[in-house]
């Protein structure tokens, strides 16, 4: 069984997010994810005057704006213009922000092309009515955008639409607290993407505020006053949730997802009940979430996905699989995603699956993976027809949900997960998973066995007996070895068949550092972990393993000399965790720390 471990929740991120940085005290945010979308609007919420402190690997103490919102603001330097990249979420937030503005301020957002494509008009008008200059400086309703006051007052009272987006009630909902006199909003029209809204109004209650909702969810009354808690741990990300569920169905391979959570506040954990469509069993013990996948992979049927649009394509890679029709609904939303989706997913047609569009609805008649075979990078069908895979490239259209969609089909059609494969069935613009999920593609590649097990040992030379003291005090051993370049790291090897973790890393230690060396390994547990992808150009020994998994173990020096005898290590040092920056490369350093 696989254990999978699932990235924080990009939604519930961004939300804490702003509503720390509008808070009455400091807030202490743990498991924040560390994403694209996070770091933009961290960026945006600094620029305000909001301040991040790092106390650990996952704590970050949040100190927020000061009362009097509009100096604080006159002393950002607004001139600047804030670039968000393609992060909607912090798009339409940070627009809702300008509600904050004294007179006379003002700020520009702005992102890349996608995001310049992506509409807020609606949002903008809405701002408009009560007062805010939302000047489009390109196209009309959409980004980039001057947002200014130039009023007294601004009304209390406004409209809005939830049909494009529930992000735009969010945003008003998040600020509203902050406000005066409060907020009381109107919804013109419906709100298809209700979970959201629901998600964004639990965490103002846990954040202390008061928000009224009518029966028909028209109307919202927001009373004025935040009450933060002292720490709030971010849950796991249900969206992301979708694609090892998926990867387990498809591959009949049993997971556990070790973080899925159990109070996670979000509409996409829904996705389950799709799981459970398709014939896969699902078990929930406590934070953990059990699959057992389906023998045979049936159609998903009728659904309506507008409460869970954004693993709809999750559910797509399924019904291409499910040998019979699956229908998809409730998908209007896609269209103004950081693509439009539905489009992307036509591609689908590449590989044989009968998929028509009817407006905003899909139907897809599956081929079962029986019916699929691989010969010679060609992917032939039932009926022998035959598709050319060679330097086949799939367009994500930078969109993450787009691009770990096809990643997960790519690694059933037996692919796997080589981030440098170039030879066949390549997916565009990889790294735009760092959106939500940066890590994404070195994960799968962990599903797929495609890293090598290796262990590490932290070895720790104390100037007192005990290892508790502070981490200043503390030296590690660190070696040079003559592969990869020479790079610094610490003490490690691969995992020889038969033996497990631990006993792989006493024995390196002896190959690499010499027999003399006493040391007392403490626990066994690994301490720590980091996955990586071999270079591009490096050699390996087996085509199907394209990076390591690295467990480290921590060990007390006791007594003897490190032997160097220029084949397992050419160098050796010990330095202390301060000094590592000068050796070890950024991507292990970040790893480490996290553990030391």
């Amino acid at each position: 069984m696989k254990n999978i471990q699932l990235p924080s929740s990009k939604s519930i991120s961004n939300r804490v997010l702003l509503l720390a940085a509008l808070s009455d005290k400091p807030v202490i945010l743990e498991n924040l994810l560390d994403s694209d979308d996070t770091k933009y609007m961290r960026q945006a919420l600094e620029h305000f005057g909001v301040k991040f402190e790092t106390i650990s690997s996952s704590g970050l103490r949040v100190v927020p704006l000061k009362r009097n919102l509009s100096s604080s603001l006159c002393q950002s330097s607004l001139s600047e213009t804030l670039f968000i990249g393609n992060a909607g979420t912090a798009a339409r937030f940070l627009s809702c922000l300008s509600l904050l503005l004294g007179k006379g301020e003002a700020f520009t957002l702005t992102g890349n092309k996608y995001m310049e494509k992506r509409p807020q008009g609606d949002l903008f008008e809405s701002l408009r009515s009560v007062g805010i200059g939302a000047e489009c400086l390109k196209i009309e309703g959409s980004l980039p955008v001057r947002m200014s006051n130039d009023k007294d007052r601004i009304s209390n009272g406004i409209h809005v639409s939830g049909k494009i987006s529930s992000q735009f009630l969010s945003g008003l909902l998040l600020v509203a607290p902050r406000l005066k006199n409060g907020l009381r909003i109107k919804v013109k029209d419906t709100i298809p993407s209700w979970p959201y809204v629901k998600m964004t109004i639990e965490i103002l209650k846990i954040w202390g505020a008061s928000v009224e909702v009518s029966e028909d969810r028209k109307n919202f009354t927001i009373t004025p006053g935040l009450k933060a808690p002292d720490k709030y741990i971010v849950p796991s990300d249900m969206s992301s949730a979708s694609y090892p569920l998926a990867w387990s169905v498809l591959k009949k391979k049993k997971i556990c997802i070790t973080n899925f959570g159990s109070k996670t506040l979000q509409g996409d954990e829904g996705f389950l009940e799709i799981i459970k469509k398709v014939g896969g069993v699902v078990r929930r013990q406590g934070e953990k979430c059990y699959i057992d996948p389906p023998e045979k992979v049936l159609p998903i049927g009728n659904f309506n996905w507008e409460s869970m649009p954004d693993v709809s394509m999750t559910g797509m890679i399924l019904a291409a699989c499910a040998d019979g029709e699956s229908r998809f609904t409730g998908l209007e939303s896609l269209r103004v995603k950081e693509c439009d989706r539905i489009v992307a997913m036509e591609q689908l047609k590449d590989f044989g699956v009968e998929l028509e569009v009817d407006g905003d609805e899909v139907k897809i008649m599956g081929l079962s993976l029986d019916e699929l075979k691989i010969t010679n990078n060609k992917l032939r069908i039932k009926d022998n027809k035959s598709l050319n895979l060679e330097l086949k490239t799939l367009n994500s259209f930078d969109d993450h949900r787009i691009a770990m969609s096809f990643g997960v089909l790519r690694a059933v059609l037996g692919f796997g997960s080589d981030y440098y494969n170039r030879s066949c069935f390549h997916i565009s613009d990889l790294d735009c998973v760092a959106k939500t999920w940066p890590d994404f593609w070195i994960n799968l590649a962990d599903w797929e066995g495609e890293l090598r097990a290796v262990s590490g040992i932290v070895l720790v030379k104390s100037s007192s007996d005990t290892l508790s003291q502070e981490r200043s005090n503390k030296e590690y051993l660190i070696v040079k070895k003559p592969r990869k370049e020479n790079a610094w790291q610490f003490p490690q090897g691969g995992v020889d068949e038969g033996e497990s973790d631990l006993q792989a890393a006493k024995r390196e230690l002896m190959e690499e550092c010499g027999m003399n060396l006493k040391v007392k390994f403490r626990g066994e547990r690994p301490v720590g972990e980091y996955k990586y992808f071999f270079p591009k150009d490096f050699t390996r020994h087996d085509k199907n393993i394209v990076g390591a998994k690295v467990r480290f173990f921590e060990a007390e020096y006791l007594d003897g000399k490190v032997e160097v005898d220029g084949k397992e290590i050419v160098e050796h040092k010990w330095v202390t965790a301060d000094e590592m920056g000068d050796y070890f490369a950024p991507a292990y350093l970040e790893v480490v720390q996290n553990f030391l």
